[in-house]
């Protein structure tokens, strides 16, 4: 039952990412040069992504009404192998996998599944989503550097132009957010992108190279498609 529960609210998170990257995908195949265009594309993404907010919203709720009554994480992020044997176990089903090509931060992620990573030669697995690799990968990188993973919710490097917070310790500054340990809110109403973007600014200021980060997708030949 555990595992059944947390693949649907697994396969609930990646329809969020998508509808998300959808939005995006849309807006850019607009014609730009059209002004007509470009408001009715306007307007079509802000009801867009407002729905696609209510129902990333509905589906959190969702996840904390089965956690509160079955009294099962629907996610725990995995932490560092605190085990020669865990390391190993890890390296061998990452080994498994498909590396023909190497996923990097460059690319687009949008519509692709993940399955683990690794940071700093440190692997993870049982990341299926792209939130889950983010909050792992968080929460990894503030047991490295708890006083960095501290101030983030004051680091002008996660606020947008717009003034939008990716951390916070307040729930009104964040849409959806989602308690990452010691009261550091994240912002988890994000397209896989901008959960990519996020992550490359992470490692900059937690002091890793993005080379030090590899994403392993469920399955590469799939991967791109809808």
């Amino acid at each position: 039952m555990r595992s059944r529960i947390r693949s649907i609210l697994a396969s609930l998170e990646s329809v969020g990412e998508d509808l998300l990257a959808l939005s995006d995908d849309i807006w850019l195949n607009i014609d730009h040069n059209d002004s007509s265009a470009v408001q009715k594309g306007s307007e079509f993404k802000i009801a867009f992504n407002e729905s696609a907010s209510e129902f990333n919203r509905a589906s959190a709720r969702l996840a904390r009404l089965v956690e509160d009554f079955t009294e099962t994480p629907t996610f725990e992020a995995p932490a560092a192998p605190r085990s020669q044997e865990e390391r190993d176990r890890r390296e061998r089903a990452i080994g498994s996998l498909d590396q023909s090509v190497p996923h990097t931060l460059e690319e687009n992620f949008c519509y692709k599944r993940p399955v683990a990573f690794t940071v700093g030669r440190v692997p993870f697995d049982g990341t299926f989503t792209w939130s889950q690799v983010y909050e792992t990968l968080v929460r990894h990188l503030a047991s490295l550097k708890p006083s960095v993973f501290e101030a983030l919710p004051h680091n002008p490097a996660f606020v947008s132009s717009r003034g939008r917070k990716n951390f916070s310790r307040e729930e009104r500054d964040l849409r959806i957010p989602r308690d990452f340990g010691h009261g550091v809110l994240a912002e988890t109403n994000l397209s896989a992108n901008s959960i990519r973007d996020s992550m490359r600014r992470l490692l900059v200021e937690f002091g890793l190279a993005e080379s030090d980060f590899a994403v392993y997708l469920r399955e590469d030949r799939d991967a791109g498609t809808v």
